[in-house]
């Protein structure tokens, strides 16, 4: 009787070391920033507005109409890019992104992110991809002029 106690304890092992054994291990995804994200140089005019900077690569910047944009180098605003390797290829990987509120000299403001591609991205042939983060920001009509940072973060994970 003993003997059958024993036979029983080392199949049930067994049999949870194979189950162990057959999940799949998924490739570590390195996500790297090779671009900020700037809303640019503006000036709110006669009230409260946004500033809108698109999740694309040569996206153009637009604002609500009590917002002036300033012009020159540096004053136009660009999307964050983002460059996502080490996955595999043609897995999907869930996008997430950090909520952002700038903070400089006055009142902070609020910024609306957007990601392109939005919720998840298809890795690519070599296991990566880009993602650009675009937003709205919130300008308040008497905002404080100055510089305004906050630091965002991209996850990338669940890729399937």
């Amino acid at each position: 009787m003993h003997k059958k106690k024993l036979v029983n304890r080392f199949v049930a092992a067994f049999a949870v070391v194979c189950f162990f054994l057959a999940l799949p291990v998924s490739a570590a995804v390195t996500v790297t920033k090779s671009q900020d994200l700037s809303f640019g140089a503006f000036v709110p005019t006669s009230g409260s507005g946004t500033v809108t900077i698109p999740a694309e690569a040569a996206g153009v910047r637009t604002g609500s109409s009590v917002v002036l944009f300033m012009q020159g180098a540096g004053a136009t605003g660009q999307s964050a890019v983002f460059s996502v390797s080490g996955g595999v290829a043609g897995n999907s990987c869930v996008i997430t992104l950090s909520a952002a509120s700038l903070a400089g000299p006055g009142a902070s403001m609020a910024a609306s992110l957007t990601s392109s591609p939005s919720g998840a991205i298809v890795l690519d042939g070599s296991g990566g991809g880009t993602i650009y983060v675009g937003g709205t920001l919130a300008v308040g009509a008497a905002q404080t002029a100055g510089s305004y940072s906050d630091t965002i973060t991209v996850t990338v994970n669940s890729c399937q």
